[in-house]
């Protein structure tokens, strides 16, 4: 019968208290190296893990061992007496005896405590019985703190989940009023956009009130295609592949007519575009929209005071439009949300769908969007598009696919 003594006892509840405060599986193990010298008769011990991706051990954490021995990780097969004989090696004169002790519980290995002495005879039963006790308090706590690590993480995964899922019932409504509006709005169009051609027919072409008659035109037409798109949101109707080569330049140009009455006194646009800028396949109506949006989150930003650069250029056979601020700029946490649906800064003036749509239309047109920004350094925005026609093929089978 082995008698353990009391101070041995009252060592492995403090332990025990230890470990439990512990919120990461890897912690529990370097209190293990340092309990088994500090209180256990012990001149030297590591601690090992298990790899997961090689099913061999993984040197953690060690006590009073030579710095070189957190090189050594032992290969599947290899756990056992071979390998404290290598440990042995690794500390040439230092100690005569090693003996492994594995962290089992429930049935899992979670890894080994290794360790070493200096006299000639071997540790004592008695002594390897309390060291077997203090692996197996580790161990059982190893195994405590790993289930809880996986029911949170489990926890937070259902909360993505829910949080997806309300997202999911949002858009879903969104989908069907998106239909009765689109209805709506098309009938209050439809005579001002006859009322407009009649003003194009009533009107001198060399006046200067043609051009805002012709922009009113513009605006009613890409009106009319992005109510299209929510016909197409809404899915009654199929969408048709109509992705046509179009000028990111003249499609800015539009954009910024578009934003102009909202610009006042101490706000400007200064443009720098590519003169010889390639064709790229996209909704002409779903880039001037996504380029108002930025616009108008650019011109929010600012408070009426400040500049807006837009710029052009071509890479990677696309080309590309930036549209950037010199306004407050986001912090990271604002930066990681800023493309989530319904996420917005602007309180009950946002509806936090703006940009949510503009990173949908680069997807679509299987472009991509960057978003640089910090605060006090503004932001800026950078949509590239594709010129090839393969590019336009998938853009449109991707289109197809999500109806």
């Amino acid at each position: 019968m082995l008698l353990v003594p009391k101070a041995s006892v009252d060592t492995l509840i403090s332990f025990t208290k230890l470990v439990s405060e512990v919120s990461a599986p890897r912690e529990v193990l370097p209190l293990l190296a340092e309990a088994a010298v500090r209180d256990f008769g012990v001149e030297g011990a590591a601690v090992f893990e298990i790899a997961e991706k090689t099913g061999g051990m993984r040197f953690v954490a060690s006590q009073n061992l030579p710095n070189s021995l957190s090189t050594i990780n032992a290969e599947p097969g290899l756990v056992g007496r071979d390998f404290t004989d290598e440990l042995l090696k690794a500390c040439p004169g230092l100690f005569t005896h090693a003996h492994t002790l594995p962290l089992i519980s429930d049935k899992n290995l979670y890894g080994m405590l290794v360790v070493f002495f200096k006299e000639k005879a071997a540790p004592s039963e008695d002594q390897i019985a309390i060291l077997e006790a203090l692996v197996q308090l580790a161990a059982i706590a190893q195994g405590k703190v790993d289930q809880y690590s996986k029911l949170r993480k489990a926890y937070k995964d259902l909360q993505r989940s829910q949080e997806t899922l309300a997202q999911t019932e949002k858009l879903r409504a969104l989908g069907q009023m998106s239909a009765g509006i689109s209805h709506d709005i098309r009938n209050l169009l439809a005579p001002l956009t006859t009322s407009v051609e009649l003003l194009k027919q009533m009107t001198d072409k060399a006046a200067p009130s043609m051009k805002i008659v012709e922009l009113l035109e513009r605006c009613l037409r890409r009106g009319v295609e992005t109510l299209e798109r929510l016909r197409v949101f809404s899915r009654q109707t199929p969408e048709e592949k109509n992705s046509e080569g179009a000028d990111l330049n003249h499609l800015a140009q539009e954009a910024i007519e578009v934003c102009r009455p909202r610009l006042g006194r101490g706000l400007e646009i200064k443009t720098t575009l590519c003169e010889k800028l390639p064709p790229v396949c996209l909704r002409p109506a779903d880039c001037v929209s996504a380029m108002v949006n930025i616009l108008f989150n650019a011109i929010d930003a600012l408070d009426g005071q400040g500049v807006i650069e837009i710029q052009s250029g071509e890479s990677n056979d696309g080309a590309w439009i930036e549209i950037s601020d010199n306004g407050p700029g986001m912090p990271d946490e604002v930066k990681a949300r800023m493309f989530e649906p319904f996420f917005t800064t602007k309180g009950k003036k946002g509806t936090g769908l703006g940009l949510a749509m503009v990173y949908a239309f680069v997807q679509r047109s299987s472009g991509h969007i960057t978003l640089n920004t910090a605060p006090g350094k503004g932001t800026s925005f950078k949509l590239w598009f594709p010129v090839t026609a393969e590019s336009c093929q998938r853009m449109d089978d991707l289109a197809i696919s999500s109806l």
